[in-house]
């Protein structure tokens, strides 16, 4: 009764929208109505899922706006694993109200956002409820002025409960920044006070931090020499408590500098395909999709390379997640994140240890590990998830453990600054230099001091040979020094790399590249040496091929062992016609290794081979065919590669559109294996209304055991 009555009310709810009058665009809204399948291997669900949205968007002034919006969702299923049969329903009630008041020079804006959630599974006698509660709120203040500092503030506090994972987790936060900029000069002061309760887990948190920057920057002689020097200070203050009798690990955010993404299938380095900054991904924001896909259609091999800024105490990363309408996924599927680690964010060294577990009710990957004294982490997954997922925000925390009745109180201060100059003292002919200093201090009364400074030089030397040639040459050492725990370790990455750039014409050009790397511990020496030529060549305008070959030699001197491995990558796009194209691509990679006689055993060699073949036939707009053909091999095994797509538009407008895709992908070194299938066909009735049905079959393996998954989702959605 309760399910037929909520479904009524959401027809009549659906009725009203559609009826309500539409002045000046105020009032938008949409209903979406899903009939869904998931099937597992044993665990079969099926129901009607609902989502019914209003929202009103008014100028109340000239500078006040009002937006007013209100979600409901009900889901009723049933579920049936191994032969038993459960009835299961889940509501939900968001509303969210946020007002913004705007001016030349300033901007306010107050929004809140409550989230009730009720989810209920019956099956024979016996019942399950899980309640969840999400309480948002946040005040921004943005004064901008001409000639005078900026300044912004801002105050939040969230609150998630989920009832039965004993999940209550708060968080509040005041943040403040002012900044100012004249004639190349840059100064700027910040503070942030921060609470983290979790009694689930049975400790608080308070954090207070005080920091200031300050930087210049200059051009002299017509732009031929440019300087710049910059320093900052910062002090973070931890106060961690008990909330219980056992003790407990505090997770203490890790400040994360940039953020690199990328889809590479040889992570050891990725000259081939190198990685994308994203900001986004790192703006403290989790609930704003940054533009990096891990659903059902996103490419695998997904990469995330994380820059720490200097050596840092880190044990854990996490990948937030959310819908592509900026909801909680509840699911993780089949994504498992494995981690590198490297010294300058070129060459990385897989690290094991590493586990992947999801949190449902937060929304977010948690990649565990051994403490790791780094700066460079990366963290790459081969599988994607079952459901539409984005990627909002990556975090990374180091955890302290608390114990005992009195507070743990935990100091952090830093500082450094840095400094360079760019010189052109004639046309052909430039220099730089560019050196920084970090230092981090950790004290605290329950621990011994910890310690970190880092060291980075850079020195490169750039010649224009000839009207089409550039030499360039580059200088870098990395130093780094850390006490923890009453141990000392030292590290040091010294490179020399240079290349020759020559530019034939605009359809030919070729880069000869070589480097010299060392990167000794106070236990190792690696010596990494490279040799490689990367050329493009334009044949005629639908001829194009691109050619990395060289070869990369490391030697290990504490095992006096010796990795050589030749690479090779080429691509081949070639448009035969003007609407057919083939695209070919092909890498080969060998590690042979080599040691002294009578040493270790040593390990085999190795090889990878991966090659396909792309054809494209898009003879218009409304079709587009495609069909990829490869294959994978390592030492021992080999493993064809193969992709099908269709994307069809029976008529003009793309009214009926059909969807159609298949591919299959394989990790040898790992021996992970996917496999999926995507079919869906869409109408859009009118500009409102649209009718899809989705068909999603994946299957997963990794050492040959493997799981089979399907979805079918049928879907109306109206909106206006």
């Amino acid at each position: 009764m309760r399910r037929r009555l909520g479904g009524i009310v959401g027809w009549v709810l659906a009725g009203m929208l559609a009826a309500a009058p539409l002045a000046a665009g105020e009032l938008y809204g949409s209903m979406l109505l899903t009939w869904q399948l998931f099937d597992m291997e044993g665990s079969r669900t099926d129901g009607l899922h609902q989502r019914y949205e209003l929202g009103l968007d008014r100028a109340l002034t000239d500078a006040l706006d009002l937006d007013l919006r209100l979600r409901v969702e009900q889901d009723d299923s049933g579920a049936t694993i191994l032969g038993n049969h459960r009835e299961a329903s889940f509501r939900r009630l968001d509303p969210q109200v946020r007002l913004t008041w705007a001016r030349p020079t300033l901007l306010l804006t107050g929004e809140s956002h409550w989230i009730e959630a009720k989810s209920r599974s019956e099956q024979g006698a016996g019942a399950f409820t899980l309640r969840q509660h999400d309480d948002r709120l946040r005040f921004t203040l943005d004064w901008t002025p001409v000639e005078l500092p900026l300044f912004s503030f801002e105050a939040g506090r969230n609150r998630n409960r989920v009832t039965a994972f004993d999940t209550d987790v708060t968080e509040e936060w005041l943040n403040g920044h002012v900044g100012y900029e004249w004639e190349g000069l840059s100064v700027a002061a910040m503070g942030r006070l921060a609470t983290l309760s979790d009694p689930g887990h049975g400790f608080e948190s308070r954090s207070r931090n005080l920091g200031g920057q300050l930087g210049w920057a200059e051009s002299f002689a017509a732009d031929r020499l440019t300087l710049n020097a910059n320093a900052y200070a910062g002090r973070t203050r931890f106060e961690d408590r008990l909330l219980g009798a056992a003790a407990a690990g505090v997770p203490h955010p890790v400040r994360i500098f940039g953020v690199l993404v990328g889809h590479d299938a040889t992570p050891q380095d990725h000259f081939d395909e190198p990685l994308v900054g994203n900001f986004l991904l790192r703006d403290g924001n989790l609930d704003k999709p940054a533009g990096v896909s891990l659903g059902p259609e996103a490419a695998t091999n997904l990469t995330l390379a994380v820059d720490l800024g200097q050596v840092q105490p880190v044990d854990e990363l996490r990948v937030v997640a959310r819908d592509p309408l900026g909801q909680l996924v509840t699911t993780g599927g089949a994504v498992e994140w494995l981690l590198w680690t490297s010294a300058d964010g070129r060459l990385w060294t897989p690290m094991n240890g590493a586990v992947t577990r999801y949190e449902p009710g937060r929304g977010y990957w948690s990649v565990t590990f051994p403490r790791q004294q780094a700066r460079w982490l990366q963290i790459v997954t081969f599988f994607v998830n079952q459901v539409p997922t984005e990627l909002t925000e990556v975090q990374a925390f180091n955890h302290i453990q608390a114990g005992g009745t009195e507070p743990d109180i935990r100091v952090m201060d830093s500082w450094g600054g840095g400094g360079g100059f760019s010189w052109r003292p004639v046309s052909r002919l430039g220099l730089s230099w560019q050196g920084a200093i970090a230092e981090l201090k950790d004290t605290s009364e329950l621990r011994p001091e910890g310690r970190n400074r880092d060291r980075h030089h850079e020195a490169a030397f750039e010649w224009q040979t000839t009207a089409r040639s550039v030499l360039t040459v580059t200088r870098t050492d990395l130093q780094s020094r850390t006490r923890y725990r009453g141990r000392e370790i030292t590290t040091e990455h010294l490179s020399w790399r240079g290349a020759w750039r020559v530019t034939v014409n605009e359809n030919l050009s070729a880069v000869f590249e070589g480097e010299r790397s060392r990167y000794e511990t106070d236990e190792e020496t690696t010596t990494t040496e490279r040799l490689f030529v990367h050329g493009m060549g334009r044949i005629f305008p639908g001829l194009e091929i691109l050619l990395d070959a060289g070869q990369q030699r490391q030697e290990f001197g504490r095992d006096d062992l010796r990795v050589t491995s030749p690479i090779l990558v080429a691509s081949v796009r070639a448009d035969l016609t003007r609407t057919l194209r083939l695209t070919l691509l092909g890498s080969v990679r060998e590690d042979q290794y080599s040691g002294r006689p009578g040493g270790p055993p040593l390990p085999r060699d190795h090889r990878e081979d991966r090659w396909t073949a792309d054809l494209t036939w898009q003879p218009g707009p409304q079709l587009l065919a495609g069909v990829m053909l490869g294959r994978a091999s390592t030492s021992g095994s080999s493993t064809p590669l193969q992709s099908y797509r269709l994307l069809w538009s029976p008529w003009r407008g793309g009214a009926l559109r059909l969807d159609a895709r298949y591919d299959e992908d394989v990790d040898p070194a790992l021996d992970r294996r996917s496999r999926r299938l995507q079919v869906g066909p869409r109408w859009q009735l009118n500009e409102r209304a649209v009718l899809g049905c989705h068909y999603y079959l994946m299957e997963t393996s990794v050492l040959g055991f493997g799981q089979t998954q399907q979805s079918l989702r049928a879907t109306f959605s109206l909106n206006f």
